[in-house]
């Protein structure tokens, strides 16, 4: 069932609107009922619905969540978790620089919802951090590696999976707590 609040809502609203759609019926008939009448009520109505919506804050209500969580037991949690990391790993997914939450939980059989539920739980962070962390483990291997000496950082990045240097740099960063640059010199 509708809540009250709702139904007393969708009833001003439509009283509104055909009051409006009168006004504008009367002129085209008649032509006495002044045409400025039309575009004036019609802003009234505008405001008036943008002021009931702010004031009875009808657009941060619980009811419209993206989507409701149901806690997922800590085994399944782990299980997902723990299948997501190898399959991470044993094919070097994260290299993959269009890898999206939704593919990977496809290829594992799970969904989005469940999957990020899983990464946040158990990396404590989100997806894009998880996949990030292990690109960074691979180029901090290669900055170590004299194989790779050669390569410049861009080149690094773009091969462990980031599209763009500014986003390589950034999450470089915020998981070793220094650049590049500097985590390069410091391993020369």
């Amino acid at each position: 069932m509708e809540h009250p609040a709702t139904i007393q809502w969708l009833t001003l609203l439509t009283v509104a609107l055909v009051a409006l759609w009168v006004v504008y019926v009367l002129n085209l008939l008649e032509e006495n009922v002044p045409y400025v009448l039309g575009p004036v009520l019609y802003s009234v109505v505008v405001y008036g619905i943008t002021f009931i919506v702010i004031k009875k804050d009808y657009i941060n209500q619980p009811g419209n969540a993206k989507y409701k969580t149901t806690p997922l037991p800590e085994g399944e949690i782990d299980q997902i978790f723990d299948r997501a990391e190898k399959l991470l790993l044993k094919n070097n997914l994260y290299r993959n620089s269009d890898l999206t939450l939704r593919q990977l939980g496809g290829i594992l059989k799970v969904s989005p919802q469940k999957l990020s539920m899983a990464v946040n739980t158990r990396f404590k962070s989100n997806f894009n951090d998880f996949v990030n962390h292990y690109r960074i483990k691979e180029a901090q291997q290669r900055m170590r590696n004299e194989e790779f000496k050669n390569h410049t950082i861009a080149s690094v990045a773009y091969e462990v999976g980031f599209n763009s240097l500014t986003s390589f740099n950034s999450a470089f960063k915020k998981e070793t707590g220094q650049t590049p640059s500097a985590y390069r010199k410091e391993t020369s």
